[in-house]
């Protein structure tokens, strides 16, 4: 799990900002049955994520930090 990561708005329309106090190697969305369908390789500690072209919906949202992982859910207006 990943401590102090910031990931908003939520709900999001266009993009997604994430910070973390870690760097964050690798930002994934999966579909709610765990099919990915956006993956950006980061390498740095904040990022601003288009998600503007996904469909509406509810994804989860997966960060990867030096060997360790959160997910969370988000919404897509």
């Amino acid at each position: 799990e990943l401590a102090d990561v910031k990931v908003f708005p939520n709900p999001a329309r266009s993009r997604i900002n994430i910070e973390s106090d870690t760097r964050i190697d690798l930002i994934r969305v999966l579909s709610m049955d765990g099919k990915p369908v956006l993956e950006r390789e980061v390498g740095q500690k904040d990022y601003h994520l288009d998600i503007g072209q996904l469909p509406t919906g509810v994804y989860l949202l997966e960060l990867r930090s030096e060997g360790r992982s959160s997910t969370s859910k988000i919404l897509i207006r």
